[in-house]
């Protein structure tokens, strides 16, 4: 079995012709799609499907139906006799979805069903991921299946590896069994203006375990689990004579100590000044510096949770992103939404940048009792019914929440970014991360030039981040590799084809070649993949080490070829030995020897 990556954009038609074109290699080539839906990424159809019989007496009538399409018995279920299992070959008439509907449309049996394969496992092992609706969301809390940032795609491209997310809260364990080896060696407490950082509250636990918990197979997975999370301590409470200063000096300390991406989970009208704004400038202006050009921290700020209709200071600041929080159905988080958490909702507005989950969010918590696991129901204490209880193990929680909650997630989607992408300025990032959100329904989108980046509404600003699209729009997501169709003729004519995708730098593909062969034989057709986004030049040969037959053979080699499609680079034909367009090949082979095609990229 192979898998063939076909290029985007194609029609129907183009696609249909494109499968009957392979199909023709061989008479022994099964052809059958993949499919999507919004809960699996790649669902594949086998060359098998099920058939259930009204009575034990109607397997001459199995047997009868088999033959009219190509197919074939391969078994009857021993414990449910009933059951059939059949499959198709390369001469069948129909693939097995198309057989399949054929025997249960027929209304001669009681079911006909495809056999298809998807991967049943999530894409982390780590004990609570099926409860990270946020990461990949299957209707749990009677929530919108695919209502999340995507992760599971986007961990295919990057993991955040190389990147470190400054974590300005209240400070984070750093031996949580879920930050080891992901903890940066600076720390700091900006409250008391001393290294190391504090434990000022169970705040920061929660948030750096969103952003960076590791995938371990225990606990959670944080969204970019291969970061190294900083941290750079405070209270967070009001009222204190020098917050002001002592936040800006976090914001500073985490810019000259090498954060990439600053996340913040507060905020308060009543922190507004200059003071603040200054850092955050310097920090977007001149962090990331690398030999002297500045790329610019990325920045990020939670809203706010008085279900109001502006966003807290400094999230209102126009070089930050801003974000509000979702519920797992998709909408802006409010007293009413979906989660039944009455008493708090999203703030929102003119400067709402994004939205991402922000309720009923698992995450670490602080070691043996001390956090909020279990003397702080969050859930409940909001009015919210879902779940009545948090997890037993108590270095996690279950039910975090706010837009405290949702800007760790877009925080980590910046780590991811950066790590595919180091060299990306902060602008870009931001732009990447809002011009790819997914817009959500029941939300009237538009443009407006406030926000560049994509339409835009003011209750969930551009929308619900996606990880892997914003990934794509920075261009870190590999193209599909080309196809390689290799053609080679003898001088009677007689014409070899079949299909390749080049792995590396050498590809050998068997063919038996010679004056008696006039269609291809089996074996054709074990694609790998190119190394994405590489650009490389071709050199074909083809030979053998010894022979006494002279045949003229050429090699054309057509890229992304179909009836429908020409190909993008021209064929050409090479020696025996080296290399030159447009060249014939003289050699001598014995017919029916087997030769081998050499596709050489450099």
């Amino acid at each position: 079995m192979a898998e063939l990556s076909l290029e985007k954009g194609l029609t129907d038609e183009q696609y249909l012709n494109l499968l009957s074109e392979i199909k023709h290699q061989g008479n022994d080539v099964i052809i059958s799609p993949y499919f999507k839906h919004e809960t699996e990424a790649k669902i594949q159809l086998s060359n098998f499907f099920h058939v259930k019989l009204k009575e034990e007496k109607d397997v001459d009538l199995l047997k009868k139906m088999a033959d009219q399409t190509g197919s074939s018995i391969i078994f009857q279920d021993a414990s449910m006799p009933l059951w059939f299992t059949l499959g198709i070959n390369g001469s069948s008439k129909m693939n097995a979805l198309e057989c399949a509907n054929f025997f249960h449309e027929s209304d001669l049996f009681q079911k006909g069903e495809p056999d298809l394969m998807a991967d049943l496992l999530h894409c982390a092992n780590d004990q609570y991921f099926g409860d990270q609706w946020g990461l990949k969301n299957t209707g749990k809390y009677g929530g919108t299946i695919g209502t999340d940032i995507n992760i599971c795609n986007a961990w295919s491209i990057s993991t955040g590896a190389n990147i470190t997310v400054a974590v300005i809260d209240q400070g984070f364990e750093l031996n949580h069994p879920d930050f080891a080896g992901n903890v940066h060696s600076f720390s700091y407490d900006c409250e008391s203006g001393i290294s190391p950082q504090q434990i000022r509250g169970s705040h920061g636990t929660a948030c750096a375990g969103i952003i960076g918990a590791m995938k371990n197979n225990n606990g959670i997975a944080g969204v970019a689990p291969n970061c190294k999370l900083m941290s750079i301590s405070h209270s967070l409470t009001l009222p204190n004579n020098f917050i002001r200063e002592q936040l800006a000096d976090g914001i500073d300390k985490a810019m000259l100590n090498g954060a990439d991406v600053i996340s913040c989970s507060w905020g308060s009208t009543a922190l507004e000044g200059t003071y603040i704004t200054d850092a955050i400038n310097n920090a977007v202006l001149n962090g990331r510096d690398k030999n002297g050009t500045k790329y610019g921290c990325v920045v990020v700020f939670s809203s706010g949770n008085d279900n109001a209709t502006s966003v807290l200071y400094p999230s209102k600041q126009g070089n930050v992103i801003s974000v509000g929080a979702i519920s797992p159905c998709g909408e802006r988080k409010s007293p009413t939404s979906c989660d039944g958490e009455t008493l708090w909702g999203s703030n929102y507005g003119d400067m709402l940048d994004v939205v991402a989950p922000g309720v009923l969010v698992p995450t670490t918590d602080r070691q043996s009792a001390l956090g909020y696991n279990p003397s702080i129901p969050i859930h409940t204490n909001n009015g919210g019914s879902k779940i009545n209880s948090d997890y037993t193990n108590q270095d996690y929680t279950v039910w975090f929440n706010g837009t405290s909650a949702a800007c760790p997630h877009v925080s980590g989607i910046a780590a991811l970014i950066l790590s595919a992408k180091p060299n990306l300025t902060q602008a870009a990032v931001r732009s990447a991360i809002e011009s790819s959100c997914k817009k959500l329904s029941g939300y009237s989108f538009s443009n407006n030039a406030s926000h560049p980046y994509g339409t835009w509404n003011n209750q969930v600003g551009h929308g619900l981040v996606n990880a892997f699209d914003a990934l794509d729009a920075v261009g870190a997501v590999p193209p599909p590799a080309p196809v390689v169709y290799v053609k080679v003729i003898n001088n009677s004519g007689n014409q070899r084809n079949g299909y390749v995708q080049i792995p590396n730098s050498r590809f050998y593909q068997s063919i038996s070649i010679g004056p008696y062969t006039t269609s291809p034989s089996s074996g054709w057709g074990n694609p790998s993949t190119l190394t994405p986004g590489t650009y490389y030049t071709a050199e074909a040969t083809i030979g053998s080490p010894d022979g006494n037959y002279p045949v003229y053979c050429s090699v054309s080699l057509q890229f992304g070829a179909t009836s429908s499609n020409p190909p993008q680079i021209a064929s050409w034909s090479s020696p025996w030995y080296g290399s030159s367009q447009n060249s014939s090949i003289n050699l001598t082979i014995v017919a029916g020897n087997t030769y081998y095609a050499i596709v050489n990229l450099n």
